[in-house]
C-alpha cells in the first residue's frame, strides 16, 4: 500500500453521542485507506466505483467485529464515512485510521487554501442545519465547493479568459438572500382581520390542531409558531391575532405582537374571509403590506365562492383542505423563486453563498472581470 501519511481524517459532527457521526477522509490515499477496512454489500472495492457514489456495507474493526455504515465517495481524494454516533463506534473507526497511518486533523483546519476562512465558516454551519438539503448544502461548501470554483475562476483569469471567469461567478451573485436560510428558517406570518380563519389555516398547514379555534372573533391573543419543511427548506409559520381598530386592551396586546411579527416576516399571507366583502378591508390590507412581500389568500371557500375581483388570489378552505397544497407550493416559490430548480452541477443543490461577505466578494470580482481586469483573489 502507498504511504498514507499525507491522508487526513476529521470528525465533522459534534463529539459525543449522536444518532449519526460523520468522518471525512481526505488525501491522495483516501480511497485506498477506506478500501482496507470497508466491504461494500456488492463486494466491489470502493476504488472500482466512480466518484459521487454512496455505498452501504461493513467496516471491519477487527477480524471478528464489523460495523454497518455508509460510505460516500465525493472525489478521488475525499471520502465520507457515516456511522452510528455511539462513542465506542467512532473511537474504534478513529483507531483504525490512526493505526493505518492516517493523521487526524481538527475540523477547523480541514481547508488550507485561499478560501479557508469561508470554508471554516461553512463547517461551523453544518451542525446548525435542520433539514437534509440544507445540511448537504453546508457540507458541500465545507468540503470545498466554493474553493474549487474560485480556483477555476482564478485559472481562467490567469489564462486571459476573463469572460468565462465572470460567467463562472454569475450564478452565485446575490444568492446569500437564499443561502442565509440554510441555517435560518424562513418566517411566514399569517395575518388578516379577526375570524378570517388564520388559526384554522395554521392547523391545515401543520396537519394537526396546533392552534385553538373558535367562532368568536379575536380568539388568538399570542403568536403561535409551527416549524415545518417546504421543498427541503426550514420554514416557521406564525399565526397572529386579527388586525382591527378599536380592540379591547387584552386583544390589543395580541395585535401589538402581531404587528411585531410582521416586521420579521420573509413572507406574509394575508387571509381574507370569503364570506365577507373584500372592499371593506382592501385599504387596511394594502397599508399593512405596502413594503412587505406577501400573498393574498381567500379562505372559507367551502362556504362561499370568492368575489369576481378576487379570482387572482389563492383560494383555499382550511376546513376541507382545498387549495392547501397549491398554497404551500406558492409559498416556497415566493420564498425561493427559481432556486429550487436552478442547481449547481457539482452539488446538485441551488446556487447559494452562505455569508454576506462572500456574496459581496463575488460581486466585486465579477465587476472587475467584466471591466477587463484580473481581481486580487
Amino acid at each position: 500500500m502507498s504511504d498514507p501519511s499525507g491522508t487526513f481524517f476529521t470528525q465533522v459532527t459534534p463529539h459525543g453521542r449522536s444518532a449519526i457521526a460523520t468522518l471525512v477522509i481526505t488525501g491522495p490515499q483516501a480511497v485506498e485507506v477506506v478500501d482496507h477496512f470497508f466491504d461494500s454489500r456488492s463486494k466491489k472495492p470502493l476504488s472500482e466505483f466512480s466518484p459521487r457514489r454512496i455505498l452501504f456495507g461493513k467496516w471491519n474493526l477487527s477480524p471478528d467485529v464489523a460495523e454497518d455504515l455508509v460510505v460516500a465517495q465525493l472525489t478521488e481524494e475525499h471520502v465520507e464515512v457515516h456511522c452510528h454516533g455511539g462513542i465506542a463506534v467512532v473511537a474504534a473507526i478513529r483507531e483504525c485510521l490512526l493505526t493505518h497511518g492516517c493523521k487526524e486533523k481538527p475540523w477547523e483546519q480541514l481547508a488550507e487554501d485561499p478560501c479557508s476562512e469561508y470554508t471554516a465558516t461553512a463547517w461551523k454551519m453544518v451542525p446548525m442545519t435542520t433539514t437534509r438539503i440544507t445540511g448537504q448544502i453546508a457540507l458541500h461548501h465545507a468540503t470545498g465547493e466554493i474553493d474549487r470554483l474560485v480556483t477555476q475562476v482564478r485559472t481562467l483569469a490567469d489564462q486571459g479568459d476573463l469572460t468565462a471567469a465572470a460567467e463562472c461567478l454569475k450564478p452565485y451573485l446575490g444568492t446569500f438572500a437564499l443561502g442565509e436560510h440554510v441555517t435560518k428558517p424562513f418566517v411566514v406570518v399569517l395575518a388578516g382581520r379577526p375570524n378570517a380563519g388564520k388559526s384554522s389555516l395554521l392547523n391545515a398547514c401543520a396537519g394537526f390542531g396546533r392552534a385553538i379555534i373558535h367562532a368568536q372573533a379575536g380568539t388568538t391573543r399570542d403568536v403561535l409558531q409551527h416549524d415545518t419543511v417546504l421543498a427541503g427548506w426550514p420554514v416557521t409559520i406564525l399565526d397572529t391575532a386579527g388586525l382591527r381598530d378599536g380592540a379591547a386592551k387584552l386583544e390589543q396586546l395580541g395585535i401589538d405582537k402581531a404587528q411585531q411579527a410582521l416586521q420579521q416576516a420573509d413572507l406574509v399571507l394575508w387571509i381574507h374571509d370569503a364570506t365577507q366583502p373584500w372592499e371593506a378591508e382592501t385599504a387596511e390590507a394594502q397599508a399593512v403590506l405596502a413594503e412587505i412581500d406577501h400573498l393574498w389568500v381567500v379562505n372559507k371557500t367551502d362556504l362561499q365562492s370568492p368575489e369576481d375581483d378576487l379570482n387572482h388570489h389563492i383560494a383555499v378552505s382550511a376546513r376541507t383542505g382545498f387549495g392547501i397544497p397549491e398554497l404551500l407550493d406558492a409559498v416556497i416559490e415566493k420564498l425561493a423563486p427559481g432556486a429550487a430548480v436552478a442547481a449547481c452541477p457539482e452539488s446538485g443543490h441551488p446556487y447559494v453563498l452562505l455569508t454576506q461577505a462572500m456574496d459581496d466578494q463575488f460581486w466585486q470580482w465579477h465587476q472587475t472581470l467584466q471591466a477587463g481586469h484580473i481581481p486580487r483573489f
